[in-house]
């Protein structure tokens, strides 16, 4: 049984890109609103938007890093 080295245990590399995925993804959907949408960020969601029509949209933005 071989174990992870101690860098790799305690690395922050996946929840930053993690975090950078969710902040990338705002920013495209901020880009692509139409008139009187709004967008939110980790306020109801990871990302949210209110449509036109009073409909909310809640996302979930889920990141994984797999080495093979």
């Amino acid at each position: 049984m071989t174990s992870k080295p101690h860098t790799e245990k305690t690395s922050a590399a996946g929840t930053i890109a993690g975090f950078d995925f969710q902040y990338y993804y705002f920013l495209y959907k901020l880009l692509t609103l139409k008139k009187g949408e709004t967008i939110g960020f980790e306020a109801l969601d990871d990302v949210h938007t209110q449509l036109n029509n009073n409909h909310q949209i809640l996302i979930q933005i889920k990141h994984t890093i797999q080495k093979n």
